[in-house]
């Protein structure tokens, strides 16, 4: 046995060609944990100037947001007017005019009745 595959039994009990698909998968979730436990929150803050929670709430607001204008494109890809190329991935000045024109008027819309940017996002969207 390699000193690699000494050192995975030593941590895992198996070598991953003896472990199941769940076996590998929970190793792995059990690393990532482990991982992600390994810094205080205020370590977190201190090095990059939020908190976790803070950092989680863009993140979703990032992801949730990225979802939306996928969801725009897709919606809208078919209409003449948006049709460039089906090999140019980029959107052109007038998509992005009319989503951001969209996602303002739909903030609008959502202040006015108290609907939260994570709502719309995360809830409302789905």
């Amino acid at each position: 046995m390699t000193p690699e595959q000494k050192l995975i039994k030593a941590i895992f009990g198996k070598l991953p060609e003896e472990m199941t698909i769940e076996e590998k998968e929970a190793a792995i979730e059990k690393a990532y944990e482990r991982q992600a436990n390994s810094v205080t929150d205020e370590e977190f803050k201190e090095m990059w100037g939020i908190s976790i929670k803070e950092s989680v709430d863009k993140s979703m607001l990032f992801a949730g947001w990225c979802d939306s204008v996928m969801r725009w494109k897709r919606d809208n890809a078919t209409k003449r007017k948006y049709t460039i190329s089906d090999s140019t991935p980029e959107f052109t000045i007038k998509q992005v005019c009319d989503m951001v024109q969209h996602f303002y008027h739909q903030g609008v819309e959502d202040g006015k009745n108290g609907v939260s940017e994570y709502d719309r996002l995360w809830k409302i969207n789905r």
